[in-house]
């Protein structure tokens, strides 16, 4: 692995697969929508289907990130009040090619890091007292990296709109799934198209919804690779993440008594699989570490 002490690094080996599998998700959900609004309403149903699909993806793609960050109870930070962390954001976001996005703090305890993106560039980055208070300084700029490393990535945007439609598909199948009974109770449709479409609304939504889950797992390999790009640490994001997986077990891990939720009920990778694919990189990287001023 190459350290870059300026410049734009290479894209990672995670993204075009990424970059692939979220639009094959993307066209995929807006095809069912279609397909859905067909069903229920004929021709009129597949053009309001297809309209929706059109104004959903305005609407998620114009959604403020100042709005998204206010939404968390987010306090905007100036150069003055944070210099080291508006340094920080200002460096990586160089390296890695985008404008710095606006730089919030989150009054909470809970250790954390999120970012919100749009169309046209506009972004919004924001980071707990928690998490500062968790992490050294190299450990909180990795994680810093790999929130900017999703907004290169444009994963914010894209997996807020793939949830969009996501719910969308939900709402249309469970109206297919009325039109289907009442159909059938009307003899107006055979009984095969209405148990199909029934079937069909059931199990559609938990085989998407397992779909996106994978894709956000995707694009969070992806985020941790670009990450590493830049900041020449993967050492660092791995300490970063050993700290936050201590502290942020989820409800379900110590109610069933184990290390990691199963695959499809996590929207993240494992911490352990991530931590290991970051401890290979460290292995292959040259000793020693770049810093720009």
């Amino acid at each position: 692995m190459r350290s870059h002490v300026e410049g734009v690094p290479q894209a990672s080996k995670s993204a075009p697969s990424a970059a692939l599998a979220t639009t094959i998700f993307l066209l995929g959900l807006s095809a069912l929508c279609a397909w859905v609004g067909y069903f229920v309403l004929g021709r009129l149903g597949l053009v309001l289907g297809v309209l929706a699909v059109a104004l959903l993806v305005g609407f998620s793609a114009g959604l403020s990130p100042e709005l998204a960050m206010r939404m968390q109870r987010g306090v905007r930070l100036t150069p003055q009040r944070a210099p080291e962390l508006h340094a920080a954001v200002a460096r990586l976001s160089r390296r890695a090619g985008i404008a710095a996005p606006a730089l919030y703090l989150v009054p909470t305890p809970t250790p954390n890091a999120l970012s919100a993106g749009a169309l046209g560039g506009r972004a919004a980055l924001a980071v707990t007292s928690g998490l500062l208070e968790l992490l050294s300084r190299d450990e909180y700029e990795a994680v810093i990296a790999h929130e900017i490393a999703h907004l290169r990535n444009r994963d914010t945007l894209l997996l807020r709109l793939a949830g969009s439609l996501l719910r969308t598909l939900q709402m249309l199948l469970r109206v297919a799934t009325w039109v289907a009974l009442i159909g059938l109770l009307g003899r107006m449709l055979p009984l095969s198209i209405a148990i199909g479409v029934i079937v069909l609304a059931t199990v559609l939504p938990w085989v998407a919804a397992a779909l996106h889950q994978a894709l956000s797992r995707t694009r969070e390999f992806a985020a941790d690779e670009t990450a590493v790009e830049l900041t020449g640490s993967p050492e660092a994001l791995a300490s970063a993440l050993q700290k936050l997986g201590r502290v942020e077990r989820h409800w379900m891990t110590r109610a069933l008594g184990v290390e990691d939720l199963p695959p499809w009920l996590r929207s993240h990778p494992a911490t352990r699989e991530r931590i290991e694919r970051l401890r290979t990189h460290a292995g292959r990287a040259p000793p020693g570490r770049h810093r720009a001023a």
